[in-house]
Formats: C-alpha cells, sequence, structure tokens
C-alpha cells in the first residue's frame, strides 16, 4: 500500500468517526474530526496533482518518441521546448482557490443557519447538517470567460451548492437540490479517481451545466436558491 493509499483509507476511517459522533449528536466530536478530514484531503489534493503530472509526462514522451520515430526531428525539439510541467497541475492556483473559497463558504453556512439549517464547518469542500447529511460546496474562479470547472468527492450528498466567481470578483451560487441530484448524479463527469467534476458555462444568456450521456442542462432558476434545500 504506498501513501496515497494509506491517506484513503484514513480518511474512510475519520468519515466513519464523523458519522458515528453525528448520529450521536456529538457536535464537538465532529468538528474535531473535520478539521482531521481537511488534512488528510490536503494530501489526496497532492496526489492528484502528482497523478496529472506523471500523465502528462507521459503523453508527452508518447508524442515525442512518435515525432522521432518518423524522423520528425524538429517536431520533436518543438514538444520538448514547449512543455511546462507547471502548466500540469497549477498547484499555486490551487492552494489561492483553497484560501478564496474559506469566507465565501463560511458565509453560505451562515446563510442556510439564517433559514433555518444547523449545519457543523470543517470538512474542506463539504458541511455537514446536525443530522449527519452532506452538503458540497466546490468553489471555482473563471478561469476562461464564462467558464468554471468545480469538484467534489464522490459521496453520497443531501445538496451541493456550485460556488462560480465571475472575473470581477461576484460570486454566483448554484444550490442542486436532493431531488436534481437524484435525477442526473448517474450523468455527473468523474476524474481517474472518481471525483464528481462540474463544468458550468455561460452561453446564450443561459447557464448551463455540461452531463455526459444527455444534453447540457439549464439551471438558472437554481442560481441563490436556497430554499431549494430547506424545502427538500
Amino acid at each position: 500500500m504506498n501513501q496515497c493509499e494509506k491517506a484513503e483509507e484514513l480518511k474512510k476511517k475519520v468519515l466513519k468517526a464523523i458519522e458515528e459522533a453525528a448520529r450521536e449528536g456529538n457536535t464537538s466530536w465532529v468538528m474535531a474530526y473535520s478539521k482531521l478530514v481537511e488534512d488528510v484531503e490536503r494530501i489526496l489534493e497532492k496526489c492528484k496533482e502528482l497523478d496529472t503530472a506523471i500523465e502528462v509526462v507521459e503523453s508527452k514522451f508518447q508524442k515525442v518518441t512518435s515525432a522521432k520515430d518518423v524522423e520528425n526531428k524538429e517536431a520533436a525539439v518543438d514538444m520538448l521546448s514547449s512543455f511546462n510541467l507547471s502548466d500540469a497541475y497549477l498547484s499555486d492556483d490551487r492552494e489561492l482557490s483553497k484560501i478564496k473559497s474559506k469566507p465565501h463558504r463560511k458565509k453560505i453556512i451562515r446563510e442556510l443557519q439564517r433559514l433555518g439549517l444547523n449545519v457543523v464547518d470543517g470538512l474542506g469542500a463539504t458541511v455537514r447538517t446536525q443530522s449527519g447529511e452532506l452538503i458540497g460546496i466546490p468553489y471555482a474562479s473563471e478561469r476562461k470567460p464564462n467558464r468554471w470547472w468545480l469538484g467534489l468527492p464522490n459521496r453520497e450528498y443531501f445538496a451541493i451548492i456550485l460556488a462560480c466567481e465571475k472575473e470581477n470578483g461576484d460570486i454566483i451560487n448554484f444550490i442542486l437540490s436532493n431531488d436534481f441530484i437524484k435525477k442526473y448524479e448517474e450523468h455527473f463527469s468523474q476524474d481517474s479517481k472518481g471525483s464528481f467534476k462540474f463544468n458550468l458555462v455561460y452561453r446564450g444568456g443561459r447557464y448551463l451545466l455540461s452531463l455526459k450521456e444527455i444534453n447540457d442542462v439549464v439551471i438558472d432558476s437554481f442560481k441563490e436558491s436556497f430554499a431549494r434545500i430547506i424545502n427538500n
């Protein structure tokens, strides 16, 4: 078992402990264990970055080898000279995104509490209700005009809030209710590790969520609709 696999196993143990504490109504233990989950998730993020970097290098090696095999030396040299490993995983940008997401996630928690839903902070990109239900709050900035890429661990969610920061700094929240998740979860995109990946685009005056195997879904009506969670 390598170090990343050990981290995955540790995360499972801690999450199980959180579920048990939530069932017992022990908020203090939930918060304590949640901090451990954050630490493990940071380790797993580094594992994903390393996996991505290796895949990029392997792909580049194959392309260079192909060019070399057909004696296209100039193409091979161009590929090597233009390659930049930092483009493979952009760790600095990810750390910045985590820092920026924390105050906004706390703002969402306050809004949910104002509406009468008791939630507990401390699970990185997720929070839990006092009854133990999981709410995912992935965050992403507008890396390309009118497009956002967000990710979440593959778990059973009561609701998902897509927090999308626009280029001007404004943040739009799209609240995916439990009914929406049940209807479309099988069409959520996933990476090689099985984590959920959400591709959101603003096109033709509408916000569209890309899903696999079916057409994009218009989610304009889900914008800032926090009541969808309360009314689930």
